[in-house]
């Protein structure tokens, strides 16, 4: 037998190395362990980025197709924003208009109680002779002539208050100044111009019905659009341009229609110095408080793609607003400009 004391050396020392290795072994599986497991964590982590990125790529695809959508989006609500205000110049136009056309009557009322007056019924009468007379005096020696006229001058002073009541212009309404607008566009094809249209705050209906308009401030003002049109073609080289009248959204439309004819002249620039005299000779929208402006519109705002105009949504809904004035859809047509907007030929 041998004592441990009498063991190799060698022996102690494989032990210690046998213990290294175990020691080695087990740091080495507690590392890989680690390493596994953060492994495990990084590829998760991986994934969640990869399911971020996924995420981001849909957002971007839905960014991109809302951005596209901008246009069309756009088009609807200068769309419903245009039917909206063309109805509420509309009714503040028609108000206006009821309140002029009272203010003429009352003042009519009182000339005929004026004219009651004997003295002043001969008075008319003597005016009305005058009139009559008038183209004569100058056959008349002039010391006659000259008695007439003074004696004329002096039944016009008497006549005054009855005359202004009776032809002179209303006084404004006792109203804050408000601003009405005609919506104004021109199509252009290859850079010439087509088309214009001039949409009025009217009801379309009154194209049944000019007879029936009288001094109604609405039917004064399609009156001077329509003789704003006759102007422009006239003016821009085209004097036998179709003019014809449609349906928008209920409100008047007066078109100039072009066609392949060459225009002379920037029919917009025309169109806007003959608006700016109809607007400083339309003295009853004076007398109505009411001040004229004139707003420029591409034409896809008012004639827009059939798909960018949902009728059914809530930008249609807004886009139809209830109106006192319905028109006759079998009388007008709603397209503005284009081939399907062209006037029948005679």
């Amino acid at each position: 037998m041998t004592s441990d004391s009498a063991a190799p050396r060698l022996i102690a020392a494989l032990e210690a190395i046998t213990r290294w290795r175990e020691s080695a072994e087990e740091e080495a599986s507690t590392q890989l362990t680690e390493v596994n497991a953060e492994e495990a964590r990084l590829s998760e982590g991986i994934k969640a980025l990869e399911r971020q990125i996924e995420a981001l790529e849909v957002l971007r695809t839905q960014i991109r197709e809302r951005n596209g959508k901008l246009d069309g989006e756009e088009i609807a609500r200068s769309y419903g924003a245009v039917v909206q205000a063309l109805q509420e110049d509309r009714d503040l136009t028609a108000e206006r208009g009821r309140i002029v056309a009272q203010r003429i009557e009352e003042d009519r009322n009182k000339a005929e109680t004026l004219l009651q007056d004997a003295e002043l019924a001969r008075s008319i009468d003597e005016f009305e002779r005058f009139r009559e007379m008038e183209a004569g005096l100058g056959s008349l020696p002039s010391s006659y002539r000259r008695a007439i006229l003074d004696h004329h001058q002096q039944v016009k002073r008497r006549l005054a208050p009855v005359l202004k009541l009776i032809n002179g212009p209303a006084d404004p309404v006792d109203a804050d100044t408000r601003g009405i607008a005609i919506i104004a566009s021109v199509d252009l094809v290859e850079d010439n111009p087509e088309s214009l249209v001039l949409v009025l705050p009217v009801d379309a209906d009154i194209y049944n019905h000019w007879e029936d308009g009288g001094e109604d401030l609405s039917a004064l003002l399609a009156f001077r659009m329509v003789a704003a049109a006759a102007e422009l073609a006239t003016r821009a080289g085209v004097p036998a341009a179709p003019i014809s009248y449609r349906s928008f959204e209920g409100k008047l439309t007066v078109q100039v229609w072009f066609g392949s004819e060459k225009v002379t002249g920037d029919v917009k620039e025309l169109a806007a110095e003959i608006l700016d005299q109809v607007r400083f000779d339309a003295s009853e929208l004076g007398v109505a408080m009411l001040e004229l402006y004139t707003l420029w519109l591409p034409p896809e705002v008012l004639n827009p793609p059939e798909d960018t105009i949902d009728k059914s949504d809530e930008a249609g809904e807004e886009a139809r607003p209830d109106s006192e004035g319905t028109s006759d859809p079998d009388t007008f047509e709603e397209d503005l400009f284009g081939e399907s907007a062209a006037p029948e030929k005679p």
